[in-house]
């Protein structure tokens, strides 16, 4: 048997600390701006459309 390896039971388990907490705060913030974002838009679409009749070309 293969000493150098060692078992899932052996290992030590860290917890996140505030470096990981805030990296992860970091990358999870823009992501539900963007998606607050997005939904607002596909939610309102309709109702501009209906409203100010613009081309596809405004619309986009």
């Amino acid at each position: 048997m293969d000493t150098n390896i060692a078992s899932p039971s052996t290992e030590s388990v860290q917890k996140a600390g505030i470096r990981e907490w805030v990296g992860l705060a970091v990358l999870a913030l823009p992501t539900l701006l963007l998606s607050l974002d997005m939904s607002v838009l596909y939610l309102a679409t309709p109702h501009l459309s209906k409203d100010l009749a613009p081309s596809s070309v405004q619309l986009l």
